[in-house]
């Protein structure tokens, strides 16, 4: 038997936990809606449900050792519809406004190293070249020698 007070924060733990996993779920899927890359979609989804799933059963554990009743499933699962049904209108703005923002600061970061591997790049086109016109001078040397 569990003592009521714990009772009432598992319900309570439960409500909260299933809000702030649809909210993060809501945040995830427009970052993957962003993504053109299958891979990349499928590591997001895999980091954010392990984050979400650890620290969901560490806060069990320290509230109770890590114990699940169907009453705490049943309110993760009614926490989690209070999220989609009365706050997702009026927090999508703010999802969305925090995934532009990410993705542009992905973008620059991205068109840096692009800057910089094309500099490297160039940089290394004009060494082939130079190595080149060095190789084709010592064949004709050698040619000429013969």
């Amino acid at each position: 038997m569990i003592l009521l007070p714990i009772q009432f924060k598992l319900i309570i733990y439960h409500l909260i936990c299933g809000w702030t996993f649809a909210l993060f779920y809501h945040f995830e899927h427009s970052i993957i809606s962003v993504s053109h890359k299958k891979y990349l979609k499928w590591l997001i989804e895999f980091i954010f449900i392990t984050i979400l799933f650890f620290s969901y059963y560490f806060g069990l554990y320290l509230l109770n050792n890590g114990l699940t009743f169907t009453y705490g499933i049943i309110c993760f699962l009614v926490g989690f519809f209070i999220y989609y049904y009365f706050y997702f209108n009026t927090l999508n703005f703010l999802v969305v406004g925090v995934t532009r923002t990410i993705v542009k600061f992905i973008k620059l970061i991205l068109l840096v190293f692009m800057r910089i591997s094309s500099i490297m790049n160039i940089h290394h086109k004009k060494w082939r070249k130079q190595l080149g016109k060095h190789t084709k001078q010592k064949k004709k040397n050698k040619k000429s020698d013969n």
